[in-house]
């Protein structure tokens, strides 16, 4: 298998196991309050930077199978960084449109596939926050994202078009089929999409990497902080936003794979 498959099919949240290993010894406590921004920053940049690599290695595996493809991609209608989530979902569309080529019925994930996205998230959160005993420094973010993020079901997993077809990666929340839900549960509804929250993950990937807050001040404004999605600015959820992301990414790839070359074996 190539070094790109190989990455591909590396989950996202490997960047979170590491982080144990660098906090083994540090004293979670008040004392160490000040590693916290510095730490979480690093390792969100790590997971946006691998998830851009990642997305850009997705065309290339692409372009090597499909020269027409090749030079839409790259020729006519170039990507950019691969960071926001529009050029997201067009690397997302690229590949299912290939699967689709290779087997008309394979239009979707199925729904153990979403299930088994949104539970590997979760639990990937979940194992990050307790490895690194953040209770001494995240417990009221991760307690914020806990209750933002507790209703997300597969249901928020792609938007499908009328012909079947999951051509975008988080869901429209007009058309979720769980209205059944009361106001009081619904936390990331009543905040904003799955989208709306993706992009304040982007605004945020901007500011850390073009450190853009080194002439501003440090704080948020009054302002800013009354915004109803100030809430999303939470990096557990951005964590989850990314994971999820990559786990549809290589749920579709291998099933690229599978229906391409039939000497591949998960």
């Amino acid at each position: 298998m190539s070094k790109h498959r190989d990455f591909i099919l590396t989950p996202i949240e490997s960047i979170l196991e590491e982080v144990p290993i660098a906090l083994k010894n540090i004293e979670i406590s008040f004392d160490t309050l000040g590693l916290y921004e510095y730490l979480m920053q690093s390792v969100f940049l790590k997971m946006t930077g691998f998830q851009e690599q990642k997305m850009k290695c997705v065309c290339w595996e692409l372009a090597t199978d499909d020269y027409e493809y090749r030079y839409k991609r790259y020729k006519k209608e170039p990507l950019r960084e691969c960071s926001d989530l529009d050029e997201k979902n067009k690397v997302w569309k690229d590949l299912l449109d290939h699967v689709i080529a290779l087997d008309s019925t394979n239009t979707n994930l199925s729904d153990k596939d979403k299930q088994s996205v949104i539970d590997g998230t979760f639990q990937a959160i979940e194992n990050f926050y307790l490895s690194c005993s953040m209770q001494g420094w995240a417990q009221k973010e991760y307690h914020e994202y806990i209750n933002l993020i507790g209703n997300c079901s597969k249901e928020c997993i792609g938007c499908v078009t009328k012909k079947g077809m999951m051509n975008e990666l988080f869901a429209h929340c007009e058309n979720c089929g769980r209205k059944g839900l009361k106001k009081a549960e619904m936390a990331i509804c009543k905040s904003g999409t799955l989208t709306e929250a993706y992009h304040i993950l982007f605004m945020h990937r901007n500011r850390c990497a073009h450190n853009t807050r080194s002439y501003q001040h440090n704080l948020p404004s009054f302002q800013t902080m009354r915004d109803q999605k100030f809430v999303f600015e939470n990096y557990f959820l951005h964590f989850a936003l990314l994971i999820m992301i990559d786990k549809s990414i290589i749920c579709l790839f291998k099933k690229y794979l599978e229906l391409s070359n039939a000497d591949f074996r998960l």
